[in-house]
C-alpha cells in the first residue's frame, strides 16, 4: 500500500497538502527528502547500495518522511527499515537544507559505531551495506560510481566539516558544462554574463538563467560580471536566480552598496588584480563591501582580467592572503598539475579556474575538471 505522505513549500515549510507516490504534484508544493550520513569512530561512513530495481546505487539511506512525521522522524524511520537500527537516541545535527525546486531537503550526521553484522538489511531495498573511508568515496566520486545527488549529498557533509579546499569552475556556458562540475564535485560554477573586456567566456542572460535553472540545490551559482551599474547587476542577478556575485574590481563603492541594500541575503566576491610578478594592481584597501576576495592574474598585453591562463607569485598572494579579513580564493593560471602547489603554497580558503580546465578546443574537458577538484580537495590544510 502506498504512503501518505506531506507536501512542503519553497521554504521547507509543512503544509496541509498531502500526496501519494507517483502522484502528480502540484505547482509550488515539494516532497520531503531526508537523508542521512553515517560515520564511525574511525572516519569510515557507511554506504548501502540499492537493488538493480531500484537503481543499484551506492549511497546514504535517505526516503521521505510518513504523513504527520517530522524530517527527523523521518529519518529515523527510514534508517530503522532499511538497517533495523535504532538512531533515535543519537544526535542527529542537520548540517544541509533547502529547496532544490524539485524536492525540500534535510540532510542528517550522526557519529555511530555500528558493527555490520548487526545491520539486518531491508532486501526488497538493498543488496549490501559497508564501511568506506574518505579516500574510498573521494575516488568514487571520481569515476562516476555516485550518482547526483549523492555526490551532492557527500559535498555537502564535505563542506560542513570544511575538510577541503572550495572549488570555483568559472565559464561555464551550457547546462553540460554545469553538470560536469557539480559530477566532479566543484561547491560553486561561474556564470559570465555582462562583459566589458576581452573573453570569449561570456553568455546571455536567458543560457544563465537555464544553468542555474539547473544548478540551483547542487552547488552555489555565481554571477561573474564586468558591469559596473549597480542596477544592472541586481537586474541580473534576479533574473538569473544566482546566489553569488563576483564583482569587476572597477566598480564604485557607491554601487557596490546598492547592491547590498537591494540584494542582503547574496554574497559578493571581490576581485583583487594581481601581476605576474605579484603587483597588487587593486586597491582593495578601499572595498568596504565583501563577503569573500579573489586574487587573480591581470593580463596588460591583451586587457583581459579573468581566463588570463597566467599564474603570479603565490608567495606574495600567501602574505596578502594573511592580511585580508575574508575568505580568499586563488585563481590564476590553475590547472590539474598545479593546483596542489598553488594550494600548499597560497594556503587560500578556495580555487578558482577557468582556462585550465579546457581542451585544446578551447571547450571544458571532463578529465580535467574532475582531476582538478579531486587534486584540489585533497588538500587538507
Amino acid at each position: 500500500m502506498a504512503e501518505l505522505r506531506d507536501l512542503y513549500d519553497i521554504n521547507s515549510n509543512k503544509t496541509d497538502k498531502t500526496y501519494y507516490k507517483g502522484d502528480i504534484i502540484p505547482e509550488g508544493y515539494y516532497p520531503m527528502v531526508v537523508m542521512a550520513v553515517i560515520r564511525n569512530s574511525n572516519g569510515e561512513f557507511l554506504m548501502q547500495k540499492r537493488v538493480e530495481s531500484k537503481g543499484g546505487d551506492w549511497g546514504v539511506t535517505g526516503g521521505h518522511p510518513k504523513s504527520g512525521q517530522t524530517p527527523e522522524e523521518g529519518i529515523i524511520t527510514e534508517v530503522s527499515e532499511e538497517l533495523g537500527i535504532d538512531i533515535s537516541n543519537d544526535k542527529l545535527i542537520e548540517y544541509a537544507s533547502g529547496c532544490d525546486g524539485k524536492d525540500c531537503y534535510k540532510m542528517y550526521f550522526i557519529n555511530k559505531d555500528i558493527d555490520i553484522n548487526d545491520i539486518v538489511i531491508q532486501e526488497e531495498e538493498l543488496t549490501e551495506v559497508r564501511w568506506f573511508t574518505m579516500e574510498q568515496l573521494d575516488n568514487m566520486v571520481r569515476t562516476n560510481e555516485l550518482n547526483e545527488d549523492q555526490v551532492a549529498c557527500f559535498r555537502k557533509v564535505c563542506n560542513y566539516f570544511e575538510r577541503s579546499i572550495k572549488v570555483k569552475i568559472c565559464a561555464n556556458k551550457s547546462i553540460e558544462d554545469a553538470k560536469m562540475c557539480i559530477e566532479a564535485g566543484a561547491d560553486i560554477i561561474g556564470l559570465l554574463v555582462g562583459q566589458e573586456h576581452t573573453s570569449n567566456d561570456f553568455i546571455d542572460k536567458e543560457t544563465a538563467k537555464e544553468i542555474a535553472e539547473y544548478a540551483k540545490g547542487k552547488c552555489d551559482i555565481s554571477l561573474v560580471t564586468h558591469l559596473t551599474n549597480a542596477d544592472e547587476i541586481i537586474s541580473l542577478t534576479k533574473y538569473i536566480g544566482n546566489n553569488v556575485i563576483q564583482l569587476h574590481s572597477d566598480i564604485n563603492e557607491d554601487e557596490v552598496e546598492k547592491i547590498v541594500k537591494e540584494l542582503p541575503n547574496i554574497k559578493l566576491v571581490r576581485l583583487i588584480h594581481i601581476s605576474s610578478d605579484g603587483e597588487i594592481i587593486t586597491n582593495y584597501k578601499n572595498m568596504k563591501y565583501a563577503d569573500f576576495y579573489l586574487l587573480d592574474s591581470f593580463n596588460l598585453k591583451t586587457n583581459q582580467v579573468g581566463g588570463t591562463g597566467l599564474t603570479h607569485d603565490w608567495n606574495k598572494s600567501r602574505e596578502l592572503i594573511e592580511k585580508l579579513d575574508k575568505p580568499t580564493f586563488l585563481a590564476g593560471g590553475l590547472n590539474p598539475d598545479n593546483v596542489k602547489l598553488a594550494i600548499e603554497t597560497a594556503k587560500p580558503y578556495g580555487v578558482d579556474v577557468n582556462s585550465g580546465c579546457k581542451n585544446d578546443k578551447g571547450v571544458k574537458d571532463k578529465d580535467k575538471v574532475t582531476l582538478f577538484v579531486h587534486n584540489a580537495k585533497s588538500i587538507i590544510l
